[in-house]
Order: structure tokens, then sequence, then C-alpha cells
């Protein structure tokens, strides 16, 4: 916990004395990116992350919706491989598209604000 709170302090402090070149030529169309979660269940989590993203107006794809979770334990070794699949298939039926996939967990996620708003991206995750 406190190694985070360091990060976030640095990041916050640190990051904005460098510019980014170009900042704004280098930005996805909003229109280009895509969310793709894998949710098996309606969990409170998974309803706030939806909440959020329409809020922002974001393109979510869930992928999985409702089905039988099969992987087994996604922390032991073998797990998480239905999620894999489900991804994987869904990237096949997208290829040709000119898209940006933005692929995220979907139970203790959401956004916070567009994604034109900012130039760093902070992400952790934590048992």
């Amino acid at each position: 916990m406190r190694l985070r709170r360091v990060l976030l302090f640095l990041a916050l402090s640190v990051c904005p004395l460098f510019s980014l070149t170009n900042c704004e030529e280098q930005r996805v169309p909003e229109e280009k990116l895509l969310i793709v979660t894998v949710a098996t269940q309606d969990t409170e989590g998974f309803k706030r992350f939806l909440v959020s993203a329409k809020h922002f107006n974001y393109t979510v794809k869930v992928l999985g919706r409702l089905e039988k979770w099969r992987a087994g334990d996604y922390m032991s070794a073998t797990g998480g491989g239905q999620k894999v699949r489900l991804l994987k298939e869904a990237l096949q039926e997208m290829k040709n598209e000119d898209t940006i996939i933005l692929f995220t967990d979907r139970y203790s996620v959401f956004t916070t604000g567009k994604h034109s708003d900012s130039n760093l991206l902070l992400s952790s995750d934590g048992q």
C-alpha cells in the first residue's frame, strides 16, 4: 500500500513537468477506441464498470456475458483460459477493423474520465 502511495505521488508531482511532443496528434480518435472485457456474472463491480464507461461515452464489448465460468481458478497456473479464448475469438472477428482495443478487467475497474483527458495512465492490481 505504501508503494502505491509513493508511485501515485511521483506520478502526480513529476509527470506534469514533462511535456509530450505533438500530444494532440498522437491521441486515438474516440470512435476508434473499443473497450473489451470478459464478464460471466453481473456483479455490482461489473455494473459500476458499465455505468462509468457509459457516463464517459466509451464503447464497451462484453464477451462471455452470462456464460458459465469454465476456466477454473484464474489465479492457478492453468486458470483463465476461458478469458483468453473469448478474447482470441473476438479479435479474429475484428481483425480487419481499424480499431484500438483496450482489454481490461471488469469486476474491479471503473473509468474516471474521457481518454482524451489524460496523457498518463496508471494501473495497478493487488491482492
